[in-house]
Parts: C-alpha cells; structure tokens; sequence
C-alpha cells in the first residue's frame, strides 16, 4: 500500500533532520546540563518543533514553517539579528501568503519582510535572518559596535486595514512568533525587552519609531496588537530561562 501525502512529508522531515545535523546551529549542539537531553531538543520542545539552521533559517516541521525564499534571500547584505519589529500587513482584506511572496519577488518592490505570519500555522520565510530585509528603513541595517546589525521582520495578516484596532494576533500567531524570536534571541544573543530606541535590540512594534517606517502617522501592526507586545516578550523571556535552565548558558542580550 503506498504511502499517504501526510506520510511522505513525516520521511521526508525525518530525512531532512538527519542530513542536516551539520547545519544546525552553533548554539544547540551539546548535551544539557544532566545529560539526559540535547539541546537541539530542548530547544524544539520550546519553540514548536522548530530550531535555528546556521544559515539563518527556522527549520521545523511542514505544519509550523515554509521556507519561500525570496532573491533576496542570497543577494542582501549579511547582518547579526538585533531584535525584531513586528507589522501588519494592513491591506484592504486578508492577504494570502502565496500573494505576498508574489508581490516581493517583483523588481520594483523593496520592502520584503524575513517572514510572513498568517493567521495560522505555518509560518513562512522569505529571508534567512542574518542577511537585511528592507521593510524596517534605517532599522534595515546599520553599523554599531563595530558590526554590521539589523532587524528581523515579521509581516503578520490580518483581516485588513479597518481591522487594526480591535483585531488581536491569533493563537496561532503569537505561538509562531514567540518560538521564531525565541530562536533569534538565542542563537544571535538579541535581548528579549522592548526597544528603549531605534538601535537597540529588543522585541518591539513598526510604528514605534520615526527611524523604523518611511510612513508618518502610521500605526503599525494596530492598536490591539501593540497591546499585546508584553505577552510576546514574557513568554520569549520565560523561555529563555526554561532552556538555560536545562542547557546551560545565561541570556546574554542587552
């Protein structure tokens, strides 16, 4: 009897995780602290089935992340992830993923976003993220510290524009973007606070700084979702301790 669709994505998952132990993360090999664990599974566990590549790509299971990459996806400057800005896609309705992906892949468009969040699992990336995505203005990439930095960007759908105000993030959503930040926080050493400015890592929201949107009055991702940025940050916190905790190792974000 041949094997169903949903069957051949589990192999084909499971092969993927065994040619691809060398590519995993820096961060996540070892064993933890009493060895009765990896930390690449310790890691899984706090992020949905998904780890960190050492390329900058969330890997993980087809039902939570599509990797659709973009060109820009291996042309863009290289940056070291200093946090993440969280948008909206505040469009005249619900965007489907597959379209956006369309629209960034145009030549004339600049303003890609490493990944877009639908409304439910899974998420998607267009863009590893340790190279620039150009949806942030001058949070895209800049120098300090001596190294070249920039923000990762999570595009999120919505119902659209009219929405904004009232319409929280899904369950869905939120899990997503806890485990991706988590991930980036992690593995790349971004603090998990809020962004006291628009240079310092941290977890915040587009519209919160004039240096991060090309767009006066804009109010990006919406009220309703910018009310929900502290849940985002203490749980990616909570986390953190969790796997330190097991692994070993301390946050070292600032």
């Amino acid at each position: 009897m041949g094997r169903t669709t949903e069957s051949l994505k589990v192999v084909l998952y499971q092969t993927s995780l065994e040619e691809g132990k060398e590519m995993i993360h820096p961060r996540l090999l070892g064993n933890t602290i009493d060895g009765s664990n990896s930390r690449e599974n310790v890691a899984r566990m706090l992020a949905s089935g998904m780890i960190m590549n050492s390329e900058g790509w969330i890997e993980g299971p087809p039902d939570k992340i599509i990797q659709s990459p973009i060109p820009e996806a291996s042309i863009q400057a290289k940056i070291k992830p200093t946090g993440s800005i969280l948008h909206s896609n505040s469009a005249p309705g619900l965007t489907p993923w597959q379209s956006l992906i369309k629209y960034w892949t145009r030549k004339d468009i600049t303003g890609e976003a490493h990944f877009q969040v639908p409304l439910s699992f899974p998420g998607i990336q267009a863009v590893p993220v340790t190279r620039k995505a150009d949806c942030n203005y001058k949070g895209n990439f800049f120098y300090k510290d001596g190294e070249a930095k920039g923000y990762v960007s999570f595009e999120t759908a919505d119902l659209g524009q009219a929405s904004l105000k009232t319409k929280e993030w899904e369950l869905d959503q939120l899990e997503f973007m806890i485990s991706a930040n988590f991930l980036i926080c992690l593995c790349y050493d971004a603090a998990c606070s809020a962004c006291p400015t628009p240079s310092s890592s941290g977890i915040d929201y587009h519209s919160k700084f004039k240096e991060w949107s090309i767009y006066t009055g804009k109010t990006c991702p919406g009220a309703a979702r910018i009310r929900q940025m502290d849940y985002i940050r203490i749980e990616v916190a909570n986390r953190l301790a969790e796997f330190f905790k097991q692994g070993g190792g301390k946050c070292v974000g600032t």
